[in-house]
């Protein structure tokens, strides 16, 4: 049984609309990822303003919400 999942999805300033970067954290690096599966997931849209704001100090990159399932 596969179930419909939504989150907050942090994308790079520069990348296009149509292809966007998700931040990804591979063993506790920040990276980025054309994959959303890689995608560093968050439950509000608050929580992706915040980690963009204290961890990346850029306030530009895109907390977008995404949806993954059927």
């Amino acid at each position: 049984m596969s179930t419909y999942e939504t989150g907050w999805c942090i994308e790079h300033e520069d990348s296009p609309a149509g292809r966007p970067l998700y931040l990804t954290l591979v063993d506790g690096q920040i990276g980025w990822s054309y994959d959303s599966i890689k995608a560093f997931r968050m439950a509000r849209l608050e929580d992706g303003k915040c980690f963009v704001k204290v961890f990346l100090g850029d306030a530009s990159h895109l907390v977008a919400e995404h949806g993954w399932g059927p």
